[in-house]
């Protein structure tokens, strides 16, 4: 047996800790590339990002608007807005520099450049 991870659970897992695929750049390059043939189910991330914490779903959700053409984000919106919390960092090892996305309430403290 090979335990398998859902494509929502991995864009998730990539979102929580970009440093398991090498950086933000590499992570915003995976979850295009788990995007790319087939959605995510929006409401399947968004019932899952209750079990990371708030900027995993923020960033996430950050990515995925920028870097897919993935609708129904506003599930994964829902699941942190009731969460009064300060922004959340796109990069934890950049600085806390950078535009503010209130939609997302994330500090775009770095510029990503994917290569895909």
């Amino acid at each position: 047996m090979v335990p398998v991870s859902s494509r929502e659970t991995t864009l998730l897992d990539v979102a929580n800790d970009i440093g398991i695929a090498g950086g933000i750049d590499n992570a915003a390059n995976l979850i295009i590339e788990l995007c790319e043939a087939t959605a995510p189910d929006t409401d399947i991330l968004a019932a899952l990002s209750a079990h990371y914490p708030v900027t995993t779903a923020r960033r996430l959700g950050f990515l995925l608007e920028k870097f897919t053409d993935i609708s129904g984000l506003e599930k994964l919106e829902a699941a942190y807005t009731k969460c009064n919390t300060a922004p959340s960092l796109l990069d934890p090892q950049a600085g806390r520099k950078g535009a503010f996305n209130a939609r997302w309430n994330i500090i775009v403290n770095r510029e990503v450049n994917p290569d895909v």
